[in-house]
């Protein structure tokens, strides 16, 4: 690669959130042109000599922070809901960093409101009915995202 193709990472992360004991996480680069992309996702790449994979950032449903719901027209701070709806309990009145709940009680607002299993945290992408078809919905909105690679001539 030549200097300069790719820019300073960042981690997906804060590593002020990472555990103790926690050695990896997951970070996100800048590259100059989908070339220089495509030859990263293809081969990897070596930082402070450690092979790295590499793949395509895809956009995710955006999701209110105060109220949980996806795709709202809206972000926390201009969210129309009076009280806070916390993410692992669908409890409201207290942030998910102050909730007791355990992931047995978990609950998602968005899933319950419609109709779907719920006994899941709202952040939970595996699980979150909800999630894995506003995600389907972008993909279907973006047909590249269902590529490897990125389309380049």
């Amino acid at each position: 690669l030549g200097s300069g193709s790719v820019h300073p990472g960042r981690w997906m992360r804060d590593i002020k959130h990472w555990r103790a004991d926690q050695k990896a996480g997951h970070a996100v680069f800048t590259v100059v042109d989908r070339k220089t992309a495509n030859l990263i996702m293809k081969n990897g790449l070596v930082v402070q000599g450690k092979r790295l994979l590499a793949r395509k950032l895809e956009e995710d449903p955006r999701r209110c922070y105060k109220c949980q719901f996806l795709n709202p027209g809206h972000t926390a701070d201009q969210c129309p809901s009076i009280a806070e709806v916390c993410p692992n309990c669908a409890g409201c009145g207290h942030p998910a960093g102050a909730c007791k709940a355990t992931a047995a009680d978990y609950k998602c607002i968005t899933c319950r409101k419609m109709g779907c299993p719920y006994q899941h945290a709202a952040w939970d992408r595996k699980r979150c009915t909800m999630f894995m078809e506003a995600k389907k919905e972008l993909r279907r909105k973006h047909p590249e995202n269902n590529y490897r690679f990125f389309l380049s001539e």
